[in-house]
């Protein structure tokens, strides 16, 4: 993957490994010094928050309505197990 895959990508995936993709994608841009909107407390929140955490959601909603309406909704989920580590990811959507 390039650099430009990871902030323009389809927000709808409909396949797990596309759901985790977008899932580190997030995580990475979050962290990344080279990010353009990096500051270095974000890091540091992030990781304050990811130690915190007994689960994580992704959820990507698109809505379109007019008179009556459609929602489509793809995401995943990842819960910390008791011992710590991380659970299998499980599409969502």
């Amino acid at each position: 993957d390039d650099a430009t895959t990871r902030y323009m990508n389809s927000p709808l995936r409909f396949t797990l490994g596309g759901e985790i993709r977008k899932a580190a994608y997030s995580l990475y841009n979050l962290t990344d010094p080279s990010n353009v909107n990096y500051w270095e407390r974000d890091v540091e929140y992030a990781t304050e928050l990811l130690e915190a955490v007994e689960g994580l959601l992704f959820l990507t909603v698109g809505k379109i309505a007019f008179i009556g309406g459609v929602r489509v909704a793809t995401g995943l989920l990842v819960a910390r197990l008791p011992d710590g580590t991380w659970s299998a990811p499980c599409a969502v959507g």
